[in-house]
């Protein structure tokens, strides 16, 4: 849960095919927003992970 609180949060979608990839990056590119409006800040970095890109860094 995101509060006024939280300083570093993380956010999950997963997709199991095209379609949905689709519709989950165009959730999160939403959610950004939302987020942003409410909290009144910048979200960071969005990092879409894959079978062939299966981890990041994130600092």
């Amino acid at each position: 849960m995101l509060t006024e609180a939280t300083t570093n949060g993380v956010a999950v979608m997963e997709s199991v095919n095209a379609e949905q990839a689709a519709r989950a990056t165009e959730a999160m590119a939403e959610l950004s927003k939302l987020v942003a409006d409410f909290f009144k800040v910048t979200p960071s970095e969005q990092f879409i992970l894959t079978k062939d890109h299966p981890e990041v860094t994130v600092d």
